[in-house]
């Protein structure tokens, strides 16, 4: 989020950074997500949550004991 405000906000000066806030909050959540691999747009529809739950399960395989 911090660099989405460098900027508009830090690069133009400009020190009402409030007014920015709405675009750069569509910005991010049209931007893909290393965990779930998707926009947060996207993974917010109900057809993709089994998707989003196998991208955040933990794939390592795991020691038995014996």
């Amino acid at each position: 989020m911090r660099n989405l405000l460098k900027k508009p906000v830090f690069g133009k000066g400009n020190a009402n950074w409030l007014s920015e806030l709405p675009s750069i909050i569509k910005q991010y959540n049209k931007t893909i997500h290393h965990s779930i691999k998707m926009t947060l747009v996207q993974a917010s529809r109900k057809v993709n949550e089994k998707t989003v739950f196998d991208n955040l399960r933990d794939k390592r395989k795991t020691k038995t004991k014996i």
